[in-house]
C-alpha cells in the first residue's frame, strides 16, 4: 500500500453561469475523456500485471488484455478527432509554455502518417464498430488461413466467461498486416509492444494536455474545499478476476 493525496474541488454556481454552451459541452468533454484514459489504463495495468501459467486463463488473460488495449487505442484517436474538430489547438498561443510542449507532442506524435493511420484502423475496425466495411472482409479470410483450426472456451450457465481466442488472435493477425504495410518493422512480439508503448505514450500525452488545458482554457475559478491523503494499492500489484461464476452462495 502507498499514500496519494486527493483535493477536492468545486466551481460555485457563480462562475458556472459564466460558461458558454460551448464552452460547457467542452468542459464536460474533456472530463469525459480524462476519466476514460484514467480508467483504461489501469484495467490495461490490471490484466497486464495478472500472469496465469495454465488455460483457460491465459486465453482469458489475452482476450481482457487486448479489449482493453484496443478501447484505450480508439479512444485516444476519438480525442484526437474531437481536439481537431472542435479546432481546440487553435488559439494555443495563449496558453503557457507546459501547455504549449505537450500541444507539441501531441502534433508531434500524430505527424508519423503510419501511426496515425493505424489508430485511426484499429478504431474504425475493431474498437467500435461490429458492422465493419467490406473492405475489411479479405484481411480477415487472410487472417483466418494462418490457423489450423478455430479455438474458443464455452462456459456453463452459472457463469459468463465465453473465451472467444481465436477470434482475438484472428484481429491481431489483421492489425499485425496492417502495422507491417504501413511500414511498422519486426515480428508478432515487437509489433504488439510497438503497439502498446505507443498507446500508454500517447494516453499519458493526452491525460497531461487535459490537465493544464482544464485550468487554463476554462475561464472560472476553482474553490478548493479540503485535502485527504488516503491508502491505496501499488497499480503494479492490482489485478483482474479472469473465470468468475454467477452462482449466489
Amino acid at each position: 500500500m502507498t499514500k496519494v493525496k486527493l483535493t477536492k474541488v468545486v466551481i460555485p454556481q457563480s462562475e458556472i453561469i459564466r460558461m458558454d454552451e460551448k464552452m460547457k459541452k467542452r468542459f464536460i468533454m474533456f472530463t469525459c475523456i480524462m476519466r476514460d484514459l484514467n480508467l483504461l489504463q489501469k484495467c490495461l495495468a490490471y490484466t497486464s500485471n495478472n500472469k496465469p501459467k495454465k488455460e483457460p486463463s491465459i486465453s482469458a488473460n489475452t482476450t481482457i488484455n487486448f479489449f482493453f488495449l484496443k478501447t484505450l487505442i480508439s479512444k485516444t484517436h476519438e480525442m484526437w478527432s474531437f481536439i481537431n474538430r472542435n479546432k481546440v489547438l487553435d488559439d494555443y498561443q495563449k496558453f503557457s509554455d507546459d501547455l504549449k510542449k505537450k500541444i507539441y507532442d501531441i502534433e508531434n506524435f500524430f505527424s508519423d502518417k503510419k501511426v496515425e493511420n493505424i489508430f485511426s484502423f484499429i478504431r474504425n475496425k475493431f474498437g467500435f464498430h461490429y458492422e465493419y466495411w467490406d473492405d475489411i472482409d479479405k484481411s480477415i479470410d487472410n487472417a483466418f488461413k494462418k490457423f489450423d483450426h478455430y479455438e474458443a472456451w464455452l462456459s456453463s450457465k452459472d457463469s459468463a466467461n465465453e473465451i472467444f481466442s481465436s477470434s482475438n488472435a484472428v484481429i491481431l493477425q489483421v492489425i499485425f498486416s496492417e502495422m507491417q504495410q504501413l511500414g511498422f518493422v519486426g515480428d508478432e512480439k515487437q509489433l504488439m509492444d510497438i503497439i502498446f508503448k505507443l498507446t500508454l505514450k500517447i494516453a499519458r500525452l493526452f491525460q497531461e494536455f487535459s490537465t493544464f488545458y482544464l485550468t487554463e482554457a476554462f475561464s472560472v475559478k476553482w474553490e478548493q474545499q479540503k485535502e485527504m491523503e488516503i491508502d491505496v494499492p501499488l497499480i503494479s500489484e492490482v489485478t483482474l478476476p479472469l473465470i468468475i461464476s454467477r452462482r449466489k452462495i
